[in-house]
């Protein structure tokens, strides 16, 4: 076991052909057609002649990104989140310093964070050809005019069928031929499509999924609503709206109006054949409230208290009428509070991150990367939203320890026989540690404390508790049940992204430690991890049985006994896939599924199946 757990950790690296080789191959012909001229000063990077030697994905795309390099190909390496991005720079830098270094001031790195004006620089060096290489995360995907490239490499499978098209598609603008190379780590969504590379050609795009009345991100549409027209949501108007639609259908009034804008929707062409002008004259005194729903009156309300909006005979206006909302809020994140990172002695500020990040990236001892150069954290004071951060040489990372809580606190919906539900959960998370892991050889070199505040919010989730009879065979075959049920929830959040749009930090699991457990239901639950929601647990819950099947074929089909990095594994786990059951996971799944089938051969229960 031993030696084919070994043997596939030396596999870890697999490319879109399935063999690394031909990708050199097609680069070795590209040079001696004469497109790309090697300089004289230059050497061959040792693994190039065999990057079957090569077992880390992050280094390989490193050296990669090289050997373009030095061909003189324009390349673009996506990398999946903003460590990583400067990981593969410092290795490409210390690489070239040895074997180019000329080239060294040629490559730099891209991702949210920099400050604005170092974003346009290296947008400027790009497009104008100044750089020849350039490592990134997906701010570089669609949006910005970079010129022309010759060549993508992508660190792992993006995410999305989209995403993959949209990076691979970065490169051969025009009329010149391009290459791009995939290199998939050994994790469940890369090693699923390792194991059925025609998927990954044949897949149509993902559903994409969001939700507009999320009261988080609906507060700075309204805003920004308000400050250009009077806004009419007030609660005269909803009550407007409500006789009237009630004049063309026999119900009673329901307290928010709900009911009656989904009614006006959907039978608007009714309504306007009864009488066309006044059913124009209605939409207009009701559009702003059809487009903003009724949480909307709720918000401006509640900003009216505050004396931030003022309401008028026309509608809710901003009480300033100078601001500028739209160029305060951002329209990448739900966050808007960032904490500033500041170079010591100098408290230069040379990034940003988002007020829940730092609490997972620069708590006091961790190791954060900036365009190569490492930094220690000194310290984070969040009043100030300013953490300071020392260079430092040091040969390992670290990597944060939390304790996540999630509980379903409402049902919102239900699946089929009540297998499955969504509705609103309760999150509680907090870094309480970290460890030092060294570079190299990823050995563990210790753990640290840290005491930072508890983030809670609410948001949305999809669940569901493990029957009877899946329990009961759990229990005679004496497998952990836990262990399955984190087994089990890792499945789910892998082959999400194969249904719906998103990313992997955007939803979560419940990650189970093995010394802290409370007595709570059977339950596998996947939350969305901003607050409020962005309308993935609903996508979930719409897909369902779909990702329960997607799960079970993952477990399946991969070759191991007990679970690898390739099939239950996940990269983020908290508690790093200490407690987690191969066996036990993929009898949950079975089980679930079997249940849904025998739902639809029986025809179901259509009234049950609606609630």
């Amino acid at each position: 076991q031993q030696q084919q757990q070994q043997q596939a950790l030396s596999e870890d690296v697999v490319v879109s052909s399935g063999h690394h080789q031909s990708h050199v191959d097609a680069m070795i012909k590209l040079k001696r057609a004469g497109k790309f001229a090697a300089h004289p000063r230059e050497r061959a990077t040792p693994a190039v002649d065999d990057l079957n030697c090569v077992r880390s994905p992050l280094y390989l795309t490193a050296l990669l990104m090289c050997a373009l390099t030095k061909q003189r190909a324009k390349t673009l390496a996506f990398c999946k989140v903003r460590k990583v991005t400067e990981l593969v720079l410092k290795y490409a830098l210390k690489e070239l310093s040895l074997s180019a270094p000329h080239l060294v001031a040629k490559v730099k790195a891209y991702r949210s964070g920099y400050t604005k004006e170092s974003r346009r620089e290296i947008e400027s060096q790009l497009f104008s050809g100044q750089l020849l290489a350039t490592t990134a995360t997906c701010a570089l995907e669609l949006g910005v005019d970079i010129g022309s490239l010759d060549s993508t490499v992508l660190l792992g499978f993006p995410g999305s069928i989209a995403s993959m098209w949209q990076q691979a598609g970065r490169s051969g603008r025009g009329t010149n031929n391009a290459l791009t190379i995939i290199v998939l780590f050994h994790s469940p969504l890369d090693q699923f499509f390792a194991r059925h590379p025609r998927l990954l050609f044949s897949q149509g795009c993902e559903s994409a999924i969001v939700d507009p009345f999320n009261p988080f991100l609906l507060r700075e549409h309204v805003i920004c609503a308000a400050h250009e027209l009077p806004l009419r949501v007030t609660a005269e108007t909803m009550q407007s709206l409500v006789d009237w639609v009630a004049a063309f259908q026999e119900a009673e009034s329901d307290s928010d109006g709900t009911r009656h804008m989904d009614f006006l929707q959907l039978n608007a062409r009714d309504l306007y054949a009864k009488d066309p002008e006044v059913y124009e004259h209605h939409l207009n005194v009701f559009e702003d409230f059809l487009l903003f729903g009724p949480l909307a009156t709720t918000i401006c309300g509640s900003m009216e208290e505050k004396d931030t909006m003022l309401r008028t005979v026309e509608g809710f206006v901003l009480t300033n009428l100078d601001a500028r909302p739209a160029m305060k809020y951002g329209i990448r994140s739900v966050e808007q509070d960032r904490i500033d990172i500041l170079r010591v002695p100098d408290r230069t500020k040379i990034d940003e991150v988002d007020y829940t990040h730092c609490l997972w990236e620069v708590y006091p001892g961790a190791v954060f990367l900036h365009q190569g150069t490492t930094y220690l954290i000194q310290d984070l004071d969040m009043e100030d939203h300013a953490a300071l951060a020392v260079p430092a040489t040091v040969d390992y990372f670290t990597r944060p320890q939390d304790f996540t809580d999630v509980n379903a606190v409402s049902t919102i919906g239900r699946g089929p026989n009540e297998l499955y539900a969504w509705g609103t959960a309760q999150v509680k998370r907090q870094v309480y540690g970290y460890h030092m892991i060294q570079e190299k050889t990823f050995e563990h070199l210790g753990r640290k404390d840290v005491r930072l505040p508890i983030l809670e919010f609410h948001t949305r989730a999809v669940w569901f508790d493990i029957g009877p009879v899946a329990k009961m065979v759990l229990d005679e075959r004496r497998i952990d049940v836990v262990a399955a049920i984190h087994g089990a929830g890792h499945a789910l959040k892998t082959c999400l992204q194969l249904h719906v749009l998103c990313d992997l930090s955007d939803i979560d699991c419940e990650h189970s430690p093995i010394d802290k457990m409370r007595a709570r239901f059977f339950r596998v639950i996947l939350y969305d991890t901003k607050p409020g929601g962005l309308g993935l647990a609903y996508g979930a819950f719409e897909s369902f049985p779909e990702i329960v099947d997607s799960a079970v074929m993952l477990l399946r089909d991969c070759p191991c006994l007990h679970g690898c990095p390739g099939c239950i594994h996940d990269f983020a786990c908290s508690e790093y896939n200490e407690r987690l059951d191969k066996e036990g996971a993929l009898l949950i799944l079975q089980s679930l599924r079997l249940q849904l089938e025998e739902f639809e051969v029986r025809g179901g229960d259509t009234d049950l199946a609606q609630k």
